[in-house]
């Protein structure tokens, strides 16, 4: 094989072509390394004062393989992405970048300070996965003479949770009650029984029964003895099962199985409260579809501000 030595190949004349013709069909202008270095192809600008270089991997990768560039047409936004391999010969195309899935992987928010994150950044994660807690609706008073907020279209066989924000009332003796009702928007009397334990006094922790039975509600932030509960504000939460409808007969009796369990915080004596109820035995077969929060005297107070909102457990 002969050799030829040169520095430099220049073509004859203005804008002509420097062609190298190969033989066979594994031929190919090969670019030789050295003891230094990797065969290396430099591409220099038009003043030759920089340069962008191609280079090969190192003897100790062990590595042989061809590429051969795309085979569609070159677009924006699109990567190089390899299409198909046959015995280490690879052909590359154009394509889109993959959206990457983040499912499963913890998220990290500690460089967010402020904005928002769209909400088609977020993925769908399943409740099993731990976004179980969905925020359903959220009510806030903004007009005077509000007398109750009501939620509506509560789901059979679901488990709900409410958070009562900057609540207070006009009166000093009263309670915020909350009452259950069915799809017809009719609330029912009478029908639930259960305890609320009131906390007595502030240094002993000591609470007492005022019981539950009987009662078309539940109320929370009560306070009997009107000591100071008119200075609020009072905030609390409730969690409650709504029954199941296709609920089984247990000892012949049909039991959709609701209850509720709630707390509540307010400044005065009995306003701290913690309540658990269920339905009374006549009334085992009713199932949740409404709530309203209401008092049985007197009006939210301020208005502006008091908040309640309306959370459902995600479980599939």
């Amino acid at each position: 094989m002969a050799k030829l030595k040169v520095n430099e190949v220049e073509a004859t004349s203005t804008n002509a072509d420097v062609s190298v013709i190969t033989k066979g069909s594994t031929g190919a202008l090969e670019v030789k390394g050295n003891s230094a270095s990797e065969g290396t192809l430099q591409l220099n600008c038009s003043a030759q004062s920089h340069g962008v270089k191609i280079k090969a991997p190192s003897n100790s990768a062990d590595l042989a393989y061809t590429m051969t560039l795309p085979d569609n047409q070159i677009a924006a936004s699109k990567g190089l992405k390899v299409k198909s391999v046959t015995n280490n010969n690879a052909q590359l195309e154009y394509s889109d970048f993959p959206n990457p899935s983040i499912a499963g992987l913890p998220l990290d928010a500690g460089n967010l300070t402020s904005g928002t994150v769209p909400s088609s950044s977020i993925p769908t994660f399943p409740a099993s996965t731990g976004l179980g807690l969905k925020l359903i609706s959220s009510q806030e008073v903004t007009a005077s003479n509000v007398s109750q907020i009501e939620f509506t279209g509560l789901e059979n066989n679901s488990i709900y949770h409410v958070t009562i924000k900057h609540l207070e009332w006009d009166t000093t003796s009263s309670s915020v009650n909350i009452g259950f009702g069915k799809p017809d928007g009719v609330y029912w009397g009478g029908i639930l029984s259960g305890h609320m334990l009131a906390y007595s006094t502030w240094y002993s922790g000591y609470r007492y029964d005022l019981g539950l039975g009987y009662y078309s509600y539940a109320p929370i932030g009560f306070n009997s003895n009107g000591s100071n509960l008119s200075d609020g504000p009072m905030g609390g939460d409730f969690t409650f099962y709504t029954g199941d409808t296709s609920a089984v007969a247990v000892n012949g009796t049909t039991r959709y199985g609701f209850w509720g369990v709630g707390n509540s915080w307010a400044k005065g004596f009995a306003a701290s409260t913690e309540v658990y109820l269920g339905h009374r035995s006549g009334w085992r077969t009713s199932q949740i579809s409404r709530i309203k929060f209401y008092l049985d005297s007197g009006s939210f107070r301020p208005n502006r501000g008091c908040k309640i909102l309306l959370y459902k457990y995600m479980e599939s």
